[in-house]
């Protein structure tokens, strides 16, 4: 799958199931995400059928993800960026991006946890 993918000009695959062989999507440095992962082989069915169009993933809080929308992944999970929402989100990351770090180093200096929150977050 990775190969292929790769071989199409794919950045990276987001799977909305299982997917296995881990260790060979690493090796090719190519990002795979999956709702899980799993020691059974695809279905010889499953395959890409359609591209640049709007897909649904999730069954239990469905998120619509559109062509030119931005898939922002790491091992903790998978968020959609609209695309008209591009700029707004920039800046509300950097924002606490910027609340983070002054919380980090009150930490780093000894400051307590409930202390810092309230001071930096508000909470």
């Amino acid at each position: 799958m990775s190969a292929r993918a790769k071989a199409k000009g794919c950045l990276g695959v987001v799977i909305d199931g299982r997917v296995r062989d881990l260790n060979e999507h690493r090796e090719m440095q190519f990002p795979v995400f999956a709702r899980s992962h799993s020691i059974l082989p695809q279905n010889a069915f499953v395959r890409p059928s359609e591209i640049q169009v709007p897909i649904t993933l999730s069954r239990e809080s469905p998120v619509v993800v559109h062509p030119g929308d931005i898939l922002v992944a790491d091992v903790d999970g998978v968020v959609c960026v609209p695309r008209d929402m591009i700029d707004a989100i920039v800046a509300n990351c950097e924002k606490y991006v910027a609340i983070d770090d002054q919380c980090m180093q009150a930490l780093k200096e000894g400051k307590g946890v409930k202390e810092t929150f309230k001071k930096y977050r508000g909470n």
